[in-house]
């Protein structure tokens, strides 16, 4: 009987194997299903940009004087204005064309310079102090005419708070400044949070033909309409949540990687650049839109600086708003940058925030790559659990990578840079952030130095993923005392943060063991503070900054505060993120790097039109990246990296050749060449041209389009390359 039972279960066992091996097969056939690509339901989308209309913008007339307002510093360029019966609101002139920038409107609020969120300590309420209220604050301008500035004392007089901000005229516009030590509190109120000139660069409701630009993926434009299509302002900070203040599995919001923005009035006639040069770790971004509520008539952007956030605790009887006591204590220098004539555009804020990144040393200082490099991202080990113990998977190994750059380099891929993803003891998921050591088991680095290939070490010392909540000894401790992580894909898989002193340590121990040889993630794209160790996220970014020094690294989508460290931009986005109420992207990170550093894009055989970001690639300049494994990627589907799908080389690797070859056809034209126009010449064909006289114009749509200048015609989701003069 029991022999009888035990055939029964084997052939049960048999049935449900080969259903499952028969089930997998089918999945892996799906990975690599290709997709027909027709863009013309997309071409008017915000995935793509739109095609400008040819508006001029005539600015109603300013009446200075009948308006109350004073001149009191003049250059060359512009003319600066404040009115003291409008609590010092700011009017500044551009001299070339009369353009007229005013931080004041018809609307009452617009009429001051700045609102102040302050905490009454003896009541525990939060109340504003805003500069048009005289019977409680006092602003007392100070004209240094020498240094072409003014400096305005304020006086907070119920809540005994004193500060100074400073305007400084310069050639390319204002340099606001409210440093930190001009900041005293002198009684038991704090200051916890204050904006200024909420209402420049304002348009109102769809009278001005502009955008706003802001860094969200590589690029978005908000352009100015009456009836917005969210219910709500839009409120993010900086370098996205700081997890510090983040609730035990809350939600991590929108990521603006650059401590930039900007609005234009005009196409080609005037915009403004806004660049936050201290103070980004505290600063947020807000936009208001026209129409969201019915008394909102204009369109809005502006910062908002943070001095302490407010977090809430509960307990069984009640809930408890919490202030810091301590205020962060950053200098705030924000620099707007007024343009007009040809440059009024986002490629030409995009020019401006480069000239100024270039003379700050940010860019210039990486070494570019001869021609066309493709990324390649090896996936080595990972693990799955098993009744007792772990078992592993083996995805490739260094033998197997060495066979697959042979292969590569025989199919004319001639320049690729490897990143090793999974390389350490334990796996991807199984390693440790304070231990990073290269797992034997695989081969042997010095073989691919033997055969004379680029390789870095992916090292993330930030997150730790597991199948349950088990918190690593290391894991950050929040203002909450709650240890914090992050639930994904429906509760199946949990994400924790390390301490900032396990980052340090991390990441002293991966440069000490590896030098040069890794490709850095994780802190690129989180800032956070650490409430166990008394560490706010300006501390941190003292952390990164005396770590890396100026080293120069691969860095996987860095965040603003670590390009003067980026060698090379590693997955870099071809969209925005697609928040509803963006209506272009642009690749506005791209015009700004182009010709500084090498930049690579997300994992094209992830992409779900593979030909269509492949042509995002050619138009922004942007190089190719895979993510690929020798084995077939549903050797994971147990395991904690079960997301990667279509990894198998020898699936993958006739379409890695051919793209290679479409994007070198035309990127190796315009190697170490700046982007410096970029204008869309019909529904879904865009021309952009390079400071080395090259144009490439690409096409999108189903149709030819035969571009008169050059008698060129450029095929259905093709491109050309146009040597001109």
């Amino acid at each position: 009987m029991v022999k009888k039972i035990l055939i029964c279960l084997s052939v049960c066992l048999l049935l449900l194997v080969g259903v499952g091996v028969y089930a997998l097969d089918i999945t892996d056939d799906e990975e690599f299903k290709e997709v027909t690509t027709d863009t013309s339901f997309m071409l008017n989308s915000p995935l793509f940009t739109q095609k400008e209309k040819e508006e001029e913008y005539v600015q109603a007339s300013y009446d200075m004087e009948a308006d109350g307002f004073e001149k009191v510093l003049e250059n060359d360029k512009f003319e600066f204005y404040h009115s003291e019966s409008k609590a010092y609101s700011i009017r500044v002139v551009n001299k070339e064309n009369g353009f007229v920038w005013a931080s004041d409107t018809d609307i009452s609020d617009s009429k001051q310079a700045f609102k102040a969120v302050v905490l009454e300590k003896e009541t525990g309420k939060t109340l504003s102090a805003n500069a048009s209220e005289t019977d409680a604050v006092e602003i007392t301008p100070k004209v240094k005419e020498a240094d072409n500035k003014v400096i305005y004392d304020v006086e907070l007089k119920y809540d005994n708070i004193y500060f100074k901000y400073e305007i400084e005229l310069t050639d390319s516009g204002i340099k606001f400044s409210l440093l930190n030590d001009t900041i005293k509190e002198k009684g038991e109120n704090q200051l916890l949070s204050i904006s200024f000139f909420q209402y420049l660069g304002a348009a109102l409701g769809n009278s001005v033909p502009g955008y706003m630009v802001i860094p969200s993926g590589n690029g978005g434009l908000v352009r100015y309409s009456s009836n917005s299509v969210i219910s709500s302002t839009y409120k993010v900070p900086f370098y996205g949540t700081d997890l510090n203040y983040l609730n035990e599995n809350g939600t991590l919001n929108d990521v603006l990687n650059l401590p930039v923005y900007g609005f234009v009035h005009g196409v080609n006639q005037n915009a403004c650049l806004v660049e936050i040069k201290d103070g980004d770790a505290i600063s947020v971004f807000n936009y208001v839109p026209a129409g969201y509520i019915s008394n909102q008539k204009y369109n809005q952007n502006y910062l908002n600086f943070l001095y302490r956030e407010p977090y809430t605790l509960k307990t069984s009887n009640s809930t408890f708003t919490m202030i810091p006591e301590e205020r962060y204590t950053s200098d705030i220098v924000v620099e707007y940058s007024f343009i007009n004539g040809e440059d009024a555009n986002y490629v030409g804020l995009a020019k401006q925030y480069q000239k100024s990144l270039v003379e700050d040393g940010v860019l210039g200082k990486a070494t570019l790559s001869k021609s066309t490099q493709m990324h390649v991202e090896a996936f080595g080990r990972e693990y799955e659990e098993g009744l007792l113990f772990k078992k592993y998977h083996n995805m490739t190994t260094i033998n197997e990578l060495v066979s697959i750059n042979n292969e590569l380099k025989e199919n004319g891929v001639d320049n690729i840079l490897y990143t090793l993803k999974g390389y350490y003891v334990g796996g991807f998921s199984g390693s440790k952030p304070t231990n990073p050591t290269f797992e034997g088991v695989l081969g042997s680095l010095s073989k691919l130095e033997d055969n004379g290939m680029n390789y870095y070490l992916y090292y993330n010392p930030v997150e730790t993923t597991k199948e349950r909540v088990e918190y690593p000894s290391y894991n950050l401790v929040n203002v909450y005392r709650n240890e914090a992580y992050l639930t994904l894909e429906e509760n199946a898989k949990y994400t924790f943060y390390s301490d900032v002193k396990t980052i340090e340590s991390g990441l002293e121990a991966a440069f000490n063991k590896y030098g040069s040889k890794v490709g850095v993630d994780g802190i690129t794209t989180f800032l956070y503070g650490d409430y166990n160790h008394n560490i706010d996220r300006e501390d941190t970014l003292e952390v990164y900054a005396s770590i890396l020094g100026d080293n120069l690294y691969p860095m996987y989508s860095p965040n603003g505060y670590l390009l003067a460290n980026t060698e090379k931009y590693l997955t870099m986005d071809l969209y925005h993120e697609r928040m509803r109420f963006i209506t272009d992207s642009v690749p506005f990170v791209q015009i700004v790097l182009h010709g500084y550093m090498d930049m690579y894009s997300t994992y094209l055989n992830f992409s779900s039109n593979q030909e269509l970001d492949s042509l995002k690639c050619v138009e922004y300049g942007v190089y190719p990246a895979y993510l690929i494994t020798e084995e077939a990627s549903h050797n994971l589907s147990n395991t904690l990296s079960s997301d990667l799908f279509a990894t198998e080389y020898g699936r993958v690797k006739d379409k890695m050749f051919s793209q290679y070859k479409f994007i070198k056809g035309a990127l190796d034209n315009v190697v170490g060449a700046q982007i410096v126009s970029r204008n869309v010449l019909d529904l879904g064909v865009v021309e952009v041209t390079y400071s080395n006289g090259v144009s490439i114009i690409v096409n999108y749509t189903n149709d030819a389009y035969l571009h008169k200048a050059s008698g060129k015609t450029i095929n259905t989701m093709g491109y050309e390359v146009i040597i001109n003069g």
